[in-house]
């Protein structure tokens, strides 16, 4: 996560999901202009970041009921609340293998997020960067593949 904080300049998460919802347990701050800051113990919106959408596509279906048997909130105009069209999204995010947030939180806050796995190929984590909205596209890919291979790094370096 340092690496990749470096290499980009932008602030680096690592979250999990648990029973009250999505956490940041590991966050590594960008020295870029403008980077953001993330911090342990963050708790993240459930359904709209980046980490917590990948982190929700892998959950159980019955779990993902209870965590969609409540209206969802609405940050921003992009923020999904139908559940039908968030089940949708979360298939799209499982099937790619990475999220992106738009200002789904925050209009000026956007983020990409990878997988990061154990050995035996259950979801561990999501490592997340957050940057603010404007990147041009080729930067906004350039973070895009930098979460995705520093997902599978972290992946290939967990314990068995």
């Amino acid at each position: 996560m340092d690496r990749l904080s470096a290499d980009l300049g932008e602030g680096v998460k690592l979250s999990v999901i648990d029973e009250e919802g999505i956490v940041v347990v590991a966050a590594s701050q960008g020295r870029r202009e403008y980077a953001l800051t993330v911090k342990p113990g963050q708790r993240m919106p459930t359904h709209a970041s980046a980490a917590s959408k990948l982190l929700l596509s892998y959950v159980e279906p019955q779990d993902l009921d209870q965590w969609l048997a409540d209206p969802l909130p609405t940050y921003t105009g992009r923020t999904i609340t139908n559940p039908k069209r968030f089940r949708a999204e979360l298939a799209r995010i499982k099937r790619l293998g990475w999220a992106q947030d738009k200002g789904e939180s925050a209009p000026s806050i956007h983020a990409f997020a990878a997988p990061v796995f154990f050995k035996t190929g259950r979801l561990a984590a999501a490592v997340s960067v957050p940057f603010l909205a404007g990147a041009d596209s080729s930067r906004m890919e350039e973070i895009r593949m930098a979460a995705i291979d520093t997902g599978r790094a972290i992946s290939d370096a967990m314990p068995t």
